[in-house]
């Protein structure tokens, strides 16, 4: 038996139809700028509202930075790579921000999301300044790409939180910039020039700026350079409305973007000469006994480590070290501090209260992050109680290990950790 629907409910049916397929093909909403936005937190704004649904999605998706080893190149296994795992996310401004919860950020680096849904990858790194801006009673604080007001603007544009800056900006007030600036060995020396009067620190010399003309305003700070990033602060004063200008230099040219860096980026870590290594470990030793040691009491590797399905997680893991150069697992026991992988550097987390533990650092949901210390004990922490997270440019694993086993079992565990199974 067969039915004839009224013409106008086909047409209805048709019109659903269309509409739905309409919407279904619907681009997702344009990536205009993507940010580090604290040490566990990654921002991502969006050209217009997004699906509340990817909030959901990406939770628990891998954020990846680093480089793999160069071909012939004997090193860490799958080289300098790592990932952080996304441990929450929601949206504000209307759904066109993306706030992600993230484990630590470990280092300077690239870091790469592919979006679920189709959305995309997003890219962005360490680098930027940490702006406040003032004005009646207002407040804004956030991240600016440069140091330069009327350049983030541009760089910035269709951001939904900065855009809000910009319209604030068109009032008298005060702004305050606050990042880390690379720079080279020896004496280095700043040049500083904005269109507002100002007042800056660079290391430890502070200055105000001396009037050229009405609109130019500059100073020279000078600073002794170790090769790592020195301190830069500068607060603009609210004399005019509008963005002022700011350019900054060491030498004739303007410090492009990457030379300024967030003031929590964890510092590089320092290259120290290799350590020799003994000829008698570098061949020889016994597996088996080898992995007794690993899973005994005295070197307690298992602790932290694991290999195949046996062992913690408080470090890496070290089963893909089969066939690995004996002198570079040497070194890296030996020397734990030398190369730290990326997914295990500890922090230091200070909490309101005074109390302090050291670890490796994982999120916890939104609201709390977990500490696992040299002896593999896993704390909790709310975030609401924790003052500041520092980066740590040590490992927590032990040094001297290998001196308190001895030559012979130090030799079985690189035979151990190195043999195929």
């Amino acid at each position: 038996m067969s039915m004839r629907l009224p013409g106008t409910i086909v047409v209805l049916w048709a019109f659903w139809i269309g509409s739905s397929f309409t919407q279904a093909a619907e681009p997702a909403p344009k990536v205009v700028l993507a940010w580090a936005s604290g040490p566990m937190e990654a921002r991502i704004a969006f050209a217009r509202a997004v699906d509340p649904a990817l909030a959901r999605r990406v939770v628990g998706e891998s954020i990846r930075f680093g480089q793999a080893e160069a071909p012939g190149v004997v090193g860490r296994p799958g080289g300098d790579r790592g990932s952080l795992r996304v441990a929450a996310a929601r949206l504000v401004d209307g759904g066109r921000t993306l706030v992600l919860v993230t484990d630590p950020h470990p280092r300077e680096a690239t870091y790469q999301l592919r979006l679920p849904g189709g959305s995309g990858e997003v890219t962005y790194d360490l680098s930027g300044v940490e702006a406040t801006f003032e004005a009646a009673g207002t407040k804004w604080s956030g991240w600016w790409p440069t140091g330069d007001p009327s350049l983030a603007s541009r760089l910035t544009a269709g951001s939904a939180e900065h855009d809000r800056l910009w319209s604030l900006m068109g009032q008298k007030g005060t702004s305050t910039l606050q990042t880390l600036v690379n720079a080279p060995k020896g004496e280095v020396s700043l040049s500083l020039d904005s269109s507002s009067p100002f007042e800056a620190t660079f290391g430890v010399e502070t200055v105000k700026s001396a009037t050229a003309k009405p609109d130019s305003h500059r100073a020279t700070l000078k600073a002794e350079g170790t090769g790592e990033p020195i301190f830069f602060t500068m607060t603009l004063s609210g004399e005019s409305a509008g963005l002022p200008r700011v350019r900054a230099a060491i030498g004739p040219e303007p410090l492009p973007r990457s030379a300024f860096v967030l003031t929590w980026a964890p510092p590089a870590l320092a290259a120290s000469a290799p350590t020799e290594v003994p000829a008698s470990l570098l061949s020889g030793g016994d597996p088996a006994k080898g992995e007794a040691v690993f899973f005994g009491e005295q070197a307690k590797c298992s602790t932290c480590h694991r290999v195949g399905e046996k062992g913690g997680v408080v470090g890496p893991d070290l089963s893909n070290l089969v066939g690995i150069d004996r002198a570079w697992v040497y070194r890296n026991i030996q020397e734990p501090s030398a190369s730290i992988h990326p997914d295990y550097v500890s922090y230091t987390v200070i909490l309101k209260d005074g109390r302090v533990s050291m670890g490796v650092v994982r999120a916890e949901g939104a609201d709390a992050l977990k500490v696992s210390d040299i002896d593999a004990k896993q704390t909790v922490f709310p975030r609401a109680e924790v003052e500041e997270i520092k980066p740590s440019s040590s490992s927590i694993m032990p040094v001297g290990l290998l001196g308190a086993i001895g030559e012979e079992r130090t030799r079985d565990l690189l035979a151990y950790l190195t043999a195929r199974r």
